[in-house]
């Protein structure tokens, strides 16, 4: 089976669809901590931790691509 590589236009709408997706769970989840918090009076550490984990994540992978990018473009010069 032939595998067909995605295209410029695809990867972006992909890349858009993903930022969109990213932004609203993590504004669920802040919303589903917040409204916990009010609700029951504590705080709900499992969703926190994810939440946490998620932005440690996003940075780590993140600080990593751009330093792969930035190395290939100085072994082009």
């Amino acid at each position: 089976m032939k595998r067909i590589k995605a295209d410029e236009l695809e990867m972006s709408v992909t890349y858009r669809a993903m930022r969109v997706s990213y932004v609203f769970m993590v504004l669920a989840i802040i919303g589903y901590c917040i409204y916990h918090c009010i609700r029951f009076n504590e705080s709900p550490h499992f969703h926190i931790l994810i939440l946490c984990i998620q932005g440690i994540l996003f940075f780590v992978v993140r600080l990593f691509l751009l330093r792969k990018m930035t190395m290939a473009e100085k072994e082009e010069i």
